[in-house]
This record gives C-alpha cells, structure tokens and sequence, in this order.
C-alpha cells in the first residue's frame, strides 16, 4: 500500500488523486481533455459522438481539428467503432 504524508489541510492525501490513479512507483502528472465545439444551424441537433465528427454526408461544414494525432487518433478510432 502507498504510504503519503498527510495533505495541508490534516486530511489524507490520497483524496487529492484521481481514484485508480496512484501506484507503487508512479503518480499522475498531468490529466487533459479533448473538447469538441460546434456551431448552430440548418445541420444543428444533438452529436451521437465521435461518429458525427467525422460523417461529413450527414454533417456537413467545415473542421477544425489537431494536427498533431496526439489525442486526435484516439477519437477517430472510436468514430470508426474501435473500443476505447
């Protein structure tokens, strides 16, 4: 078991890391998100998800995503129906 020092405010420090996060050897550094905006009009309506994203037949407009496939890869996988 991970043993920490108690956390400024007297409670346990493991409450301030992602629940599952924490092991042995290794604490978290960094956690992001990937965010995806779009704008109202005549193809307006709820997303189903990553799918949307890329059906540009049903969606149509333009895109603007990463360059980088960093995080971008991941989505595009799960729009072709990869498991995360």
């Amino acid at each position: 078991m991970l043993q920490l020092p108690d956390a400024p405010d007297g409670g346990s420090a493991l409450n301030d890391f992602r629940p599952g996060s924490l092991e042995t050897c290794a604490v978290p550094l960094l956690f992001w998100s990937e965010v995806v905006v779009y704008a109202a009009g005549p193809h307006a309506g709820p997303r189903a998800g990553a799918r949307d994203l890329i059906d540009t037949r049903r969606r149509p407009g333009p895109r603007a995503l990463r360059r980088s496939p960093v995080g971008l890869l991941e989505v595009l996988l799960m729009a072709d129906g990869v498991a995360p």
